[in-house]
């Protein structure tokens, strides 16, 4: 959270306050399509799978894990289709342009693969390591701020920043 408060102010201070209001309400409004898109599923996978875990019950624990990410993905191609079909309401409103929506929908698809992913790596127990990978990728996320919004890049590049932060962070994750 304090990195998330240090990105903004860092940010706030290059770029003029339209800048930050447009790149908040995009990741909130992604954020709240993202809780929409998981339907729960995060928190179901925490409390189940670590009770696979624990019962050392690996192959159910995978099978539960597919099934998880099935369930996200429809999720996931249910609100995209709803944001679709919704388009011209969403560009009357934010007035964005077609490279913001196709971040929008890729911080949709990032925000609820993280969410999920961090709750499978909960529930095992092998929680050592996400200190490091959160501090590796929101350093990267301010760094890669920083300079998108200072060659110009304006919403698309703090945008930008966030979701690679996510990809970042989601990929040590499965390595790990």
């Amino acid at each position: 959270m304090v990195s998330g408060y240090v990105f903004w102010f860092i940010l706030s201070k290059l770029t003029t306050s339209s800048t930050i209001g447009s790149a908040s309400t995009l990741v909130s409004l992604a954020t709240i399509f993202s809780v929409i898109a998981t339907i729960g599923v995060p928190t179901g996978v925490q409390r189940f799978l670590g009770k696979l875990f624990a019962e050392q019950k690996i192959q159910d624990a995978n099978v539960f894990i597919k099934s998880s990410l099935v369930l996200v993905t429809i999720g996931l191609f249910a609100c995209l289709i709803l944001i679709i079909i919704t388009k011209d309401f969403f560009h009357n409103i934010f007035n964005y342009d077609h490279s913001l929506m196709l971040v929008f929908f890729v911080l949709i698809i990032s925000l609820s693969m993280y969410n999920l992913f961090r709750s499978i790596i909960i529930s095992s127990l092998k929680t050592r390591m996400l200190p490091i990978i959160t501090l590796v990728s929101t350093s990267l996320k301010i760094v890669l701020g920083i300079i998108l919004v200072l060659t110009g890049m304006g919403v698309l590049g703090m945008t930008m920043a966030l979701y690679y932060s996510l990809f970042l962070h989601q990929f040590f994750s499965l390595l790990h």
